[in-house]
């Protein structure tokens, strides 16, 4: 009996051992998997928000782009959509998200210091 248990207590242990390996490798690489679908998806999402809203600040027509923002951000069922100038400042949100965006992000911060300045002009 005791000769059996020394022989199954470690291939036991190692079987676990092997087993929870594999399971945080599957984890980790499913995260990864869904950050870059997620950023693929929202690459899409932009341009095609980019697509629909360019014609409109031509024209300079802030109801518009209200309603496009709007719809946008109610069809493809998110939080919200905010759009900005080449300086930074908010042309257009969605009504969810007025009240987190109080203060300006920083991720648009970012975005309009590294834009290039042949851009900005």
């Amino acid at each position: 009996m005791r000769t059996t248990l020394k022989i199954v207590l470690p291939l036991i242990v190692s079987v676990a051992a092997v087993s929870l390996f594999f399971a945080a490798y599957q984890v980790r690489t499913e995260k990864q998997l869904l950050r870059n679908d997620l950023s693929r998806r929202a690459e899409i999402l932009g341009e095609s928000l980019q697509e629909s809203i360019e014609p409109l600040l031509d024209r300079a027509q802030d109801r518009s782009l209200q309603r496009v923002v709007e719809r946008f951000g109610q069809r493809e069922h998110l939080k919200g959509v905010a759009v900005y100038s080449d300086k930074g400042a908010l042309l257009a949100i969605t009504s969810g998200l007025a009240p987190v965006f109080r203060l300006r992000p920083t991720a648009v911060s970012r975005a309009a210091q590294e834009m290039p300045e042949s851009a900005n002009s």
